[in-house]
């Protein structure tokens, strides 16, 4: 006698099993936390490459929407994964390093502008090379970031960065060393201060007293304590995360915001919008080339040919005989006859130019093109034979579905399973102009019936009317189609005189360049005109000061030689 006694249960037992499975969930989620980790070639630690495989091969490759993927993974998965890059790896860190790097954001920008124009690598290294690098530069330039050549790089309005020394140049506005300046404000980002107004007006009569305070203020601007952003309505600007993103929405005389100590501008993000915009199109206009009109890919080209009955259609019945034999045949008398001869005559007519209608609404309806309309024609005179339905063959046979265009023909390749090959016809008729021929054995779910399926050959004829005139005109078509192509288009011919395409990115360059430069002094004055008329508004007298220097170049332009004071000249400003 045996006894089966089944497991004690008590606290200790109990504890015992609790930790067996917290210790597998703990292994568990180590073992998943470390599939998502890799050491990295140059050493480092990170996150696996997210792959994807293909579902015919399962052959694995790199993941090209990493974000989608991992989202559609398992919450476990999901898990692991963010614990290794932003706990174990710098992968997290890094990627919101390069997110939030904004000269990197822009270069990566820069480097696609080239293929985006139509300018391929390949084909144009150099202007490719020259947009990557330039664009940066341009950017920088009508932002007021970096200056001209002609300045040694410096802005207007500011001090350089490396200037001269005390004595060569007390207000510190001469540069030193344009190339280190270049670099400097290019490379690292330097900025030189703003010079005293005095200075700065030299360079900058555009900008009146008040917006040179303003934007002073905004420079230095800091959230107050307590707060993450504060919002000055009255110089108009804010700033935010102590300092770090700041804006003003008049700047100097050019709306900015600034991230970083990096800062954008209304003039230049709206100049390389457009600036990119007009590279694009001018490279579209160079290398566009005349086609010719394409009839027959648009509909308001439809041909609707003249389809018209004539007396000889008239005479034939649908049958082929001769509407007075027909006549003869079923009347006895001369009366009896000519009354059945015009009766006939009479419903063939009426039936015939119905027949006619219907084939020119074949061009017309629904806005056909003349080869949709040409196919439906011909279709008349032939119809296509296709098999769909499916017999069966007995057990005994591999019991298989065979399609009755197929036959048995051997076995497959494990010697038992009946083998298929196409069933072919002896022979094919297909019509060719006005003979109907032999075409050949064709597999039996492929082939034309080679029969008229219009037997009246009155109607056979006004189809043949219309597949004459569709012919005439397609021939036309392509001989003025031709015609046209070989006329050259204005971005043809300016290519031509310029001696070639190489010449296109730098035509491209060049009208991408003057547009955002145009752009950006068309914003400039545009918000310099508005300050201007809120400062005739708000405060006359500090912009006579600043329309004229003085008082008495103010009363002159005003034509007002008695006022004693800019309070007398303030009625007049308009």
């Amino acid at each position: 006698m045996s006894f089966h006694t089944a497991p004690i249960q008590n606290a200790l037992s109990n504890s015992l099993d609790f930790l067996d499975k917290f210790r597998d969930k703990i292994g568990d989620a180590y073992n998943a936390v470390e599939d998502q980790i890799e050491r990295k070639p140059w050493g480092g630690y990170g996150l696996k490459r997210q792959e994807v495989s293909s579902p015919s091969s399962g052959e694995r490759f790199p993941s090209t929407e990493p974000v989608k993927d991992f989202m559609e993974s398992s919450t476990g998965k999901k898990v692991a994964r963010t614990t290794a890059g932003v706990f174990l790896t710098d992968d997290a860190a890094k990627t919101i390093r390069k997110k939030t790097n904004i000269p990197m954001q822009l270069q990566d920008a820069a480097n696609n502008i080239p293929a985006k124009v139509g300018i391929r690598s390949d084909d144009n290294p150099l202007a490719g090379a020259v947009i990557a690098k330039g664009a940066p530069y341009l950017a920088a330039y009508l932002s007021g970031s970096v200056g001209s050549p002609a300045t040694g790089f410096r802005p207007k309005g500011e001090k350089a960065v490396y200037p001269k020394s005390k004595e060569e140049d007390p207000t510190g506005r001469e540069v030193g060393n344009p190339l280190a300046e270049v670099i400097g404000r290019s490379v690292f980002f330097q900025r030189g201060q703003l010079l005293p107004y005095g200075e700065f007006k030299k360079e900058r009569p555009d900008v009146m007293p008040s917006t040179y305070r303003d934007y002073m203020a905004y420079q230095y601007a800091k959230p107050e304590a307590g707060s993450l952003v504060t919002i000055d309505p009255q110089r108009g600007s804010f700033t935010a995360f102590g300092g770090a993103v700041k804006g003003s929405a008049k700047g100097l005389n050019d709306p900015e915001v600034r991230v970083k100590g990096l800062k954008a501008t209304a003039s230049q993000l709206a100049g390389l919008a457009v600036g990119r915009y007009a590279m694009g199109k001018t490279g579209e206009f160079l290398g566009a080339r005349n086609k010719g009109t394409q009839y027959d890919t648009n509909p308001g080209n439809t041909f609707v040919p003249t389809v018209s009955v004539d007396t000889s259609m008239v005479d034939v019945m649908r049958t082929g005989e001769k509407v007075k034999d027909f006549a003869a045949r079923k009347a006895d008398t001369p009366a009896g006859r000519q009354k059945l001869e015009d009766a006939v005559r009479a419903s063939r007519a009426k039936q015939l130019t119905a027949y006619a209608k219907d084939i020119e609404d074949d061009y017309s309806s629904m806005n056909r093109g003349l080869k949709q309309g040409t196919k439906i024609t011909k279709d008349r005179l032939q119809s296509v034979q296709a098999t769909t339905d499916r017999s069966v063959l007995p057990r005994s046979k591999g019991g298989r579905n065979v399609n009755p265009t197929e036959f048995l023909s051997g076995t497959t390749d494990d010697g038992v399973t009946p083998g298929l090959a196409p069933r072919m016809t002896q022979s094919s008729k297909e019509i060719k102009g006005n003979k109907i021929v032999d075409s050949g054995p064709k597999p039996y779910n492929e082939f034309r019936v080679g029969i008229k399926k219009e037997g009246d050959p009155s109607k056979r004829a006004l189809l043949q009317q219309a597949i004459d005139q569709s012919k005439q005109e397609s021939q036309r078509r392509i001989k003025v189609g031709l015609a046209e192509s070989k006329i050259k288009t204005t971005g043809q011919k300016i290519e031509d005189f310029l001696g070639g395409s190489q010449y296109r990115p730098a035509l491209q360059i060049a009208a991408g360049t003057a547009a955002a430069l145009g752009t950006a002094y068309a914003i400039k004055k545009t918000v310099q005109k508005v300050n201007e008329r809120r400062a005739k508004k708000q405060d006359p007298v500090e912009y006579l000061k600043y329309k004229h220097g003085d008082f008495a170049s103010a009363k002159e332009a005003l034509k007002q030689p008695t006022a004693r004071g800019y309070q007398d000249l303030v009625p007049y400003v308009k």
